[in-house]
């Protein structure tokens, strides 16, 4: 296809315009113009100090600072001739073409923008991790180059110290590279030939086999051969042989392995793209809904009461309401701080320790009843209300700021709230009736007859969210058995006293990740398996992983559940199932044994080796991370066998064991200085086997050692010590006299 010059972006100057064309751009679109405007497949942007644009020959010129960017090719010259016609870009002087992560650098370029085809002469180009050089580049492709006469290293210094030097290099991208008589230097000697070279240059392709070349001055000349079985996060084995000129040969098998996973459980609430912030906060509330179910907030009862009402008049009505005006008037005429005032008369306890304050407002969050979210509204910064009747008492409101962000007008307030209160004398007499009710019911009276004789309410509340009810009883309703009830409760509008018929259990998480997971484990409760840190977000990981916090409950041990994790992609709660933790290494090597000379050497015998070592941490029903609490395995062995020839020494092979087992865990700050004291106990077993052959074995048995350390410990607080200090301390005191300053005992606080 060839380019229509009526579809192409506006070339713009960045000093001066010249520009020859039907359809010149205003001012404000020259000003919203930049290199890094987003462009569409058929559109073409350019820039420079001078732009010269021929309609008739379908030619643009760009001089000084010259720039142009077409879909993913961006270059940058000293002066660029862009023929639309034939689709052709001729580059000079500090030329710099990118393709993608492909970059290339030369004096003179030649360039076909649709089939991304071109020439560089004297260039060098950069496509990770290599760079070459050559006295010519073509781009064959898109994706593939090749070179003439040319050179490649990694090394990414002006004047590399290694580099190979070929007749011929071809790159694919991301694919390989080839190159054909190849010479190493290094340091501009030549070190090696090779009539062909390939490498592979996928990302996550990793070479078959290794082979390492050398000569050292023990050694001599060597070669390494490694072949790979298994390369990933938890383990490393490989099947390996050497040779080497004054060593011998040999060849063995290695593994590596590291193991640190969790076993976790999801509930996933996802945050939609873009999300506005109401949409996040929406999907915050959500997973803290689910926490709060999780926590058995959200549990529902079956109860019974017996309500006898505080009896409100309007005399009642009419002493809260003159309270309130009295507060309104007292923070407009005398400037009383509004706040002071809420802390000193709100009845409103959530709000009354904070100055009345309710945070930040968004109209239609439903926080406000509609019709005092309309006055609220309505309110100026700094403006107070009139008072308000509610339900049970009044209201006085005041605008502190009104904030306008992300599209959203958001107010913040500050209430007093002035509740409708009853005489002292209606009060007693509620709460007499109520104890007398209480002492039939402990009398053993059936609760319903009770309730018919004393409740003014039906006794039956069928089932109850314990979200649902006042926050003053919920612990108590809590804690109640089933058939058992309360002790008279007073709530503001009289004194409850309540029984519980049933209860529904907590839901589990399983259950509760099945209803509300929006992740793929969702079906299988939120079970995400067992994953390696890498395989989690960061956030996630961050919390599944912790082994040190602040305070208890900000790391988890199994068993427990986080709090809400907030991430790029949603908000997330985790419970930790479980956790393990092994590491260690395999190693079996044969070889040959040869005298210790550096020159002359000789062959004296053949070696064997084994050796395994592991570490694993054991789960135990008393682990605790936030105590550093925990039982940790270490485990030794080796096997040694040396088969002499010749008269040079004995054959031997000898087994060592060892293993330990320790325990620590971080005491309380009674128990110590400036920092928790730490405690640790290792049992220690070690054995050594002789293996002789044609003789008896015999074994080697170092004695069972038990260690215990208490290090950043005060031991005069310990039961036994604290007597013995305490009675220091009193000797001390009485031996104390001016005449005699420097006479005292040491105690067990300054020993």
């Amino acid at each position: 296809m060839s380019f229509n010059p009526k579809s192409v972006l506006w070339f713009a100057a960045v000093a001066s315009i010249l520009c020859f064309s039907p359809f010149a751009p205003s001012q404000e679109e020259i000003e919203g113009l930049n290199r890094s405007i987003q462009l569409k497949d058929d559109e073409v942007y350019g820039d420079g100090d001078k732009v010269y644009w021929n309609e008739k020959e379908e030619l643009v010129i760009l001089e000084g600072n010259a720039f142009i960017r077409y879909q993913n090719v961006e270059l940058s010259a000293d002066k660029i001739w862009f023929d639309f016609r034939e689709n052709l870009i001729r580059a000079r002087g500090n030329v710099n073409l990118r393709i993608d992560e492909e970059q290339t650098f030369s004096q003179e370029l030649i360039f076909d923008v649709k089939s991304k085809v071109g020439k560089v002469l004297d260039g060098v180009a950069y496509s990770p991790p290599w760079f070459y050089s050559g006295r010519r580049i073509y781009k064959v492709s898109e994706k593939e180059s090749l070179v003439e006469g040319g050179r490649i290293t990694s090394c990414s210094l002006k004047h590399p110290h290694f580099w190979f030097e070929a007749s011929r290099i071809i790159v694919k991208v991301d694919q390989e590279l080839i190159a054909k008589h190849v010479i190493l230097k290094i340091g501009g000697v030549p070190m090696l030939y090779l009539p062909v070279y390939r490498r592979d240059l996928r990302k996550e392709k990793r070479a078959r086999v290794i082979v390492k070349l050398g000569m050292d001055s023990y050694q001599g000349y060597f070669m390494h051969v490694i072949y790979p079985l298994k390369r990933s996060k938890r383990i490393h084995a490989a099947l390996f042989y050497e040779y080497t000129s004054r060593r011998g040969m040999g060849e063995g098998f290695e593994a590596n392995y590291n193991v640190n996973d969790v076993r976790l459980r999801d509930i996933f609430i996802k945050l939609p793209k873009d999300a506005s912030r109401i949409e996040a906060k929406k999907a915050e509330d959500r997973a803290k809904e689910v926490l709060d179910r999780l926590r058995g907030d959200y549990d529902r009862f079956h109860l019974k009461r017996i309500f006898i009402r505080y009896d409100i008049t309007e005399a009642d009505i009419e002493n809260a309401k003159e309270k309130a005006e009295r507060i309104r008037e007292e923070a407009i005429s005398k400037k009383t701080n509004f706040s002071k005032l809420a802390g000193q008369y709100s009845d409103d306890m959530s709000t009354k320790y904070m100055g009345g304050d309710l945070g930040y407002l968004i109209k239609g969050e439903g926080k406000l009843s509609p019709e005092v979210e309309k006055i609220v509204f309505s309110l100026k910064p700094g403006e107070i209300s009139d008072v308000i009747r509610v339900e049970d008492g009044f209201e006085i409101y005041k605008v502190e700021d009104i904030l306008e962000r992300y599209g959203l007008h958001e107010v913040r307030v500050r209430r007093i709230r002035v509740e409708i209160r009853p005489s002292e004398e209606r009060m007693k007499s509620a709460q007499a009736r109520a104890k007398e009710a209480h002492k039939e019911l402990e009398e053993g009276k059936p609760f319903d007859e009770v309730a018919r004789r004393f409740s003014q309410l039906h006794p039956d509340m069928g089932w109850v969210g314990l979200n649902e009810m006042d926050s003053r009883i919920r612990y108590r309703i809590r804690r109640l058995k089933r058939g058992g009830w309360t002790d008279p409760i007073q709530l503001d509008d009289g004194v409850y006293i309540f029984k519980l018929i049933e209860r529904e259990p907590t839901p589990t998480f399983e259950e509760l990740a099945r209803q509300f997971s929006e992740g793929k484990e969702a079906e299988r409760g939120g079970d995400l398996g067992y994953r390696g840190g890498w395989e989690l977000s960061r956030e996630v990981r961050r919390v599944a992983y912790a082994t040190t916090a602040r305070e208890p409950g900000m790391v988890l041990d199994e068993g427990d559940v986080s709090r809400v994790i907030r991430a790029r992609d949603g908000f997330h709660i985790i419970k930790l199932e479980d956790r393990r933790f092994f590491s260690g290494r395999i190693f079996l090597f044969t070889g040959d044994i040869y005298s210790y000379g550096r020159k002359k050497t000789y062959k004296t015998g053949r070696r064997w080796d084994f050796m395994f070592n592991h570490r694993q941490i054991i789960s135990t029903p008393w682990d605790s991370r936030w105590d550093q609490r925990g039982l940790i395995l270490l485990a030794k062995a080796s096997l040694g066998r040396r088969s002499l020839i010749g008269g040079y020494g004995t054959p031997s092979s000898e087994l060592r064991t060892m293993a330990s087992l320790t325990w620590t865990t971080l005491l309380g700050e009674r128990f110590a200085r400036e920092v928790r004291s730490r405690l640790l106990a290792r049992l220690t077993l070690d054995k050594t086997f002789e293996l002789v052959e044609g003789e008896r074995s015999y074994a080697v048995q170092e004695l069972p050692e038990l260690y215990l350390s208490w290090s950043g410990g005060k031991m005069y607080n310990l039961p036994l010590f604290k007597q013995i200090n305490d009675a220091l301390k009193e000797a001390v005191n009485r031996i104390k006299s001016e005449r005699f300053p420097i006479l005292t005992l040491p105690t067990l606080d300054n020993t």
